[in-house]
């Protein structure tokens, strides 16, 4: 997740490839931090991007995460700082196949737990996380 290898900078196929509406087609890191997103339809038009592995949305007031469909090649999500208050919406998580390494912190929905208790309910959920919020998660 803290990786900034493969986004664009230096024509790595970047620039769209003149067909089908394919802009960034390769782009494989995307952050869009402190962007104001309010909303998970803001985010959905990138979901059909087949490269992009990073995704860092920290930041951001996005309150609810619909069903997701789309990224598949999406393995690591950040998303701390959001607004997320319900469970449903971390389960949504769920849907991302190739998802490893979530950020998760600073949400309503933890405000009241501790740090322990948050983490293992967070795996609990998500249970093929390898990585949470920057630390490894390991089996018991």
């Amino acid at each position: 997740c803290g990786g900034g290898g493969g986004d664009c900078g230096g024509g790595d196929g970047c620039d769209g490839d003149g067909g089908g509406g394919q802009v960034f087609s390769r782009l494989q890191t995307l952050s869009l931090e402190d962007n104001e997103l309010s909303s998970w339809e803001d985010v959905a038009p990138i979901s059909t991007l087949p490269w992009l592995q990073t995704l860092n949305l920290n930041g951001n007031a996005i309150s609810a995460l619909p069903r997701l469909e789309g990224f598949s090649s999406l393995r690591c999500l950040m998303l701390r700082g959001n607004r997320f208050a319900e469970w449903k919406d971390i389960d949504a998580l769920g849907a991302l196949p190739s998802l490893q390494e979530a950020r998760l912190a600073d949400l309503p929905l933890l405000g009241s737990l501790s740090h322990a208790v948050s983490r293992r309910l967070l795996i609990a959920r998500l249970g093929a996380l390898t990585v949470l919020n920057g630390s490894e998660v390991r089996a018991r």
